[in-house]
């Protein structure tokens, strides 16, 4: 459904058409500051309807259309074993928006890539929008954002979120897929057996939209709960025995093959993008991390700092008990007798 917009009419540059997007992404990757970017002041916040997480929305115009921009929930996969995740995974599944823009964190590229992964697997139309990219070249990190883009098959643009950087180019190349000028997207292959049970399963299911049937089918070898609900008997049963044949011939469960695959594709992905790798400085949160989410030295510091929690208040924190006994005697006390003998309330 990618190009099309109201009316099931396709959007022109020019045509005083509307578009929806969606900004997609994992939590801190600087989605906010571009969903703000884009909108500016023209947003409203709500709720998804029947639950509590909040719904940003926003307005902009991009060559003349009416752009409407969805913020979806941070979140780190479409596993849809949280609410944040369900929120964004039905979402994704009503094909609502024309246009995804997955915002990476350029400095975190193969956590981030795992998503793109799943976005992929959806066949949502999509847009990369590798952010952040000042903070990446500080910390040493070149990205190869054009191969990157080959990898994917969608266009990938580094921008700074914050300062402006690249936004020009992100909003050229998001009406490009818009319009069907640009491909956005394809999904990374599996291994060979679990792309013939898909193929198997695509026959059995009763899904009209071809990516959603692809993505059913893969989340049913996945054993989803989700999927199980919507598929009919048959594709049910077809699942268990092709379940069992992959196992033989891989010697793994399925899911844990799937999982494997999309991780394996992320990390193949960001190495093979990331051009050259310069001496990464640690930032002093790194430095923390790396003492106190050490194996060895994890707990002894803890209790550590649990012990100073303690001693502080207890020593350090008794010697000024004298001093604000004898300020508060001298305010509440005597200060406060002294204006009561004023007012004649006392008669000393």
């Amino acid at each position: 459904m990618a190009g099309c917009c109201e009316n099931d009419q396709p959007l022109s540059p020019g045509g005083g058409r509307s578009l929806v997007i969606a900004l997609a992404g994992n939590p801190n990757c600087g989605k906010s500051a571009l969903f703000n970017a884009f909108t500016g002041i023209r947003q409203k916040t709500g709720n998804w309807p029947g639950v509590t997480v909040d719904r940003k929305e926003g307005r902009f115009e991009l060559d003349e259309c009416k752009v409407t921009a969805i913020d979806l929930p941070g979140i780190y996969s479409l596993d849809a074993s949280s609410l944040d995740e369900k929120v964004t995974r039905d979402y994704l599944l009503s094909r609502e928006a024309n246009l995804i823009v997955n915002v990476i964190d350029a400095g975190n590229l193969e956590r981030n890539l795992y998503l793109t992964v799943q976005l992929l697997e959806m066949g949502v139309p999509l847009v990369v929008a590798l952010n952040m990219m000042d903070v990446a070249r500080k910390r040493g990190i070149q990205i190869d954002a054009e191969k990157l883009a080959t990898e994917l098959g969608c266009p990938v643009v580094p921008v700074v979120a914050v300062t402006g950087e690249g936004l020009t180019e992100l909003k050229a190349r998001m009406l490009a897929v818009a319009t069907e000028q640009e491909r956005g997207g394809f999904s990374l292959a599996h291994d060979e057996v679990v792309e013939q049970a898909l193929l198997e399963l695509d026959g059995l299911l009763d899904e009209p939209d071809n990516a959603n049937r692809r993505w059913l089918a893969l989340k049913l070898l996945e054993d989803d709960d989700y999927a199980r609900a919507l598929a009919p008997q048959a594709a049910l049963e077809r699942t268990e025995q092709l379940h069992r044949h992959i196992e033989q011939r891989s010697g793994e469960e399925t899911d844990v093959l799937i999982l494997d695959s999309r991780f394996g594709h992320a990390h193949s992905v960001a190495n093979g993008v990331l051009r050259q790798r310069g001496r990464i400085g640690h930032t002093l949160s790194d430095r923390i991390d790396r003492l106190v989410l050490n194996r060895m030295l994890g707990i002894p510091v803890f209790l550590v700092v649990m012990y100073l929690m303690f001693l502080f208040p207890i020593n350090i924190g008794g010697a000024f008990i004298a001093f604000f006994a004898g300020v508060a005697g001298s305010l509440f006390v005597g200060g406060f007798g002294e204006l009561l003998t004023c007012w004649g309330c006392l008669d000393l």
